[in-house]
């Protein structure tokens, strides 16, 4: 058991809450209001079963237990992965602080006190996740990555409960086109196994994008038909972790810029919007599903 101190405020079920809609899911993790779990791929090429919950006194703390042994090496590698998976250690507080003059926004992190982002484990996860989620709804996204997941993924079956890992970049580079046609995907099937290829293949190396600019990487991932600038900017901050990449062209977050009339308050804010940009851009998607849920 291993434990990851969160700085609060912190609401571990808000996200599940908000933002999974296919709660049988495997994505691959499987995130309910009370426990995270998944198969997590190590550097070394073990897959580890991984149950993560939160406890909240004295103060917030996620506790990670690992199902199988593993040496101190690993749970050190598996706990950074979760630490920045959940955010562990991002701030809430320069944004809490900087909504505090705009009545909506400040009424909205009220509501949702805590919630912060969760991302994706694996740069190439989150590459192959995001072009799934290129212009279909949330709901539709997540039973796609699930089928990919159920068909291509690892899994093992531990006290009752299903763990599952993403599909490595040789299982799907080598998929045929009917099996990933009966993922459902579309004529996404193509872009998906082509830059599973390229990774496979050493030709597109994350550790390398990791190394440049955001145009760079932009640049490199929109030579592949069917990428573009929103899928690109969607993974930088869901597969890099860079925050602020986030596109505010996206048109979820300006039909919720709009809903909460931000778009002269974002101006207004100048280097103070981008600082917190990424932290809030959790809470302009929650708006949408609060509303919803209402």
């Amino acid at each position: 058991m291993r434990t990851i101190p969160v700085s609060p405020p912190y609401d571990f079920g808000l996200y599940p809450k908000l933002f999974i809609h296919a709660e049988n899911a495997f994505l691959p993790f499987h995130y309910s209001s009370t426990q995270w779990t998944r198969l997590i791929l190590l550097e070394e090429g073990i897959r580890v079963p991984v149950s993560v919950t939160c406890h909240y006194s004295p103060s917030p703390q996620l506790r990670i237990a690992f199902l199988q042994d593993i040496s101190g090496n690993s749970m050190n590698e598996l706990e950074n992965k979760i630490g920045s998976c959940f955010c562990a250690n991002t701030d809430l507080g320069p944004l809490y602080n900087t909504v505090r003059g705009h009545e909506l926004l400040h009424q909205l992190v009220i509501q949702l006190n805590g919630l912060r982002p969760h991302l994706s484990m694996d740069p190439f996860e989150s590459l192959i996740k995001v072009i799934i989620r290129q212009v279909v709804r949330a709901t539709t996204a997540q039973r796609l990555i699930d089928n990919l997941v159920r068909k291509f993924g690892q899994s093992e079956f531990l006290d009752g409960n299903t763990f599952y890992s993403f599909p490595t970049p040789d299982a799907l580079a080598s998929a045929k086109k009917n099996e990933l046609l009966n993922c459902r995907i579309g004529y996404k099937w193509k872009v998906i196994r082509d830059v599973s290829r390229e990774v496979a293949s050493g030709d597109l190396e994350f550790s390398e994008l990791k190394r440049l600019a955001d145009d760079e990487v932009i640049d490199i991932l929109t030579e592949f038909k069917w990428i573009g600038p929103w899928t690109s900017r969607v993974f930088l901050y869901d597969g890099l972790h860079r925050l602020n990449a986030y596109p505010e062209f996206d048109i979820s977050i300006k039909r919720a810029a709009s809903r909460l009339r931000l778009k002269r308050w974002m101006r207004e804010q100048g280097e103070t919007k981008i600082s917190v940009w990424g932290i809030m851009v959790s809470y302009l998607f929650g708006s949408l599903w609060t509303q919803a849920l209402e």
